[in-house]
């Protein structure tokens, strides 16, 4: 089923990942929290989610055209991703505080993970 909205319409498909995506980790985060231990059940729908587009894109040859695919070239050609990683951790430089135990803070990390890699592929 997923094949064949994929090639009739590549954009509709992104829309019904979308939905899925934002639906899933609303009821995933509503399920975990009811349970009291947030962000277990998004870690594992993130896990899932991600195993299963991660598969189709696979699956279907397309690694290449999502950019998923072994990094080539020689380390000086990468340099320019050296103001990247300066910027991403701006928010570390006042120092880290810890509001939540550490199981919900590894919790959080993981499916932020999961989020980036999916937002990414969709």
């Amino acid at each position: 089923m997923m094949n064949k909205l994929y090639k009739k319409d590549p954009v509709w498909f992104a829309v019904a990942c979308i939905i899925v995506y934002v639906g899933g980790f609303s009821t995933a985060d509503s399920i975990s929290a009811a349970i009291g231990m947030p962000k277990l059940i998004t870690c594992l729908f993130g896990l899932f989610m991600s195993y299963v587009l991660y598969s189709f894109v696979k699956n279907n040859n397309l690694s290449d055209y999502y950019g998923l695919r072994k990094i080539k070239g020689t380390p000086k050609q990468y340099l320019y991703f050296i103001p990247l990683a300066v910027f991403s951790t701006v928010n570390l430089w006042h120092g880290l505080t810890f509001n939540l135990s550490f199981r919900d803070t590894v919790f959080y990390i993981i499916s932020m993970c999961f989020v980036g890699f999916l937002e990414e592929l969709i």
